[in-house]
């Protein structure tokens, strides 16, 4: 079934690190746990053992906004990232109290959940994992 498969696209939305759902033993949990989890399974199963892996980190877009509301601390996976950002690229007109309205949070913060991947995928498995960063509306980031 999977013979001539050379690539594995695994793919997450960003913005499940605020959000919920019941885990198979009925218990609430942080859907980017879930994510890993699922991942963890997937890249250590035999079938896929020799195959590459492409993490496809979706809804860019809508992480950023998020990001203004919801710091991305608030998953339990993610309680370590603290970006620092300088006060001279925020804008004037805005609050230097709130780091989230930098422009490049969302940047900032993708980039460190790909990382995290990175380093369980090879925890995992020894090896590189392709990571990309995608609109899903967007043609342009897609391709």
């Amino acid at each position: 079934m999977f013979e001539d498969v050379r690539v594995v696209i695994f793919c997450v939305s960003l913005t499940d690190f605020d959000q919920y759902a019941i885990d198979g033993d009925g218990n609430l949990v942080n859907k980017m746990l879930l994510n890993k989890k699922f991942f963890t399974r997937i890249v250590t199963h035999p079938t896929y053992d020799q195959m590459e892996f492409l993490l496809v980190l979706n809804k860019f877009d809508v992480f950023e906004e998020q990001l203004e509301r919801v710091p991305l601390t608030c998953c339990d996976w993610f309680s370590d990232f603290q970006p620092v950002v300088s006060r001279n690229s925020q804008s004037k007109n805005i609050s230097s109290n709130n780091i989230n309205h930098s422009p490049f949070m969302g940047q900032m913060a993708s980039h460190y959940v790909a990382v995290k991947f990175k380093k369980l995928y090879a925890s995992l498995t020894d090896r590189k994992l392709f990571v990309s960063v995608v609109k899903g509306l967007d043609p342009n980031s897609v391709d």
